[in-house]
């Protein structure tokens, strides 16, 4: 590269516009990285809370919903410890017993989507096969299909005899 002043570079210069398009893919990048990071992070306490929710679960109905108003005393402002965030983290849990599983597949979904998953998929090596083809691109969900960071992925989740599978758009 010449060596240019500031003044003398142009924005219409290729090669400043090759430069500003490899900034802007890194920025795009570590983006993408931090909330892969953060969702994982998110996941595996949230399947915690849900372990520990379970272990206590003979102390009885109340048990959760006590949990639920101690910890919006203790963290004002919080969200996601509403007695039905607490239930889902509780079925999350029990879902998916082993930590190594949720490290590997689960915690690569957004919750939104682990939150479907546990509700409209009763069978557990169909849920899982979902699971596994979701992180493709996932971030939220409608109708159709479910999107992440601009691509939209359609989860056919059929019975294990037929598979599972995901098309990208």
């Amino acid at each position: 590269m010449t060596n240019r002043g500031t003044a003398d570079v142009l924005l219409n210069d290729p090669e400043y516009l090759a430069v500003l398009a490899r900034v802007k893919a890194e920025v795009v990048g570590a983006r993408q990285r931090a909330r892969m990071a953060l969702n994982r992070e998110v996941l595996l306490h949230y399947w915690e809370v849900g372990r520990l929710i379970n272990e206590h679960s003979a102390w009885g109905g109340k048990f959760v919903e006590n949990l639920a108003r101690d910890i919006l005393m203790e963290f004002p402002g919080a969200t996601g410890y509403s007695v039905r965030s607490l239930k889902y983290m509780a079925k999350f849990a029990s879902t998916y017993p082993d930590l190594s599983i949720v490290q590997q597949t689960a915690a690569q979904l957004p919750w939104g989507h682990t939150m479907l998953l546990l509700d409209r998929v009763k069978d557990g090596q169909e849920r899982d096969c979902c699971s596994s083809l979701a992180p493709v691109s996932l971030s939220s969900a409608d109708s159709t299909g479910w999107t992440w960071m601009g691509r939209t992925t359609r989860l056919t989740c059929c019975s294990t005899t037929s598979g599972c599978a995901a098309t990208s758009s």
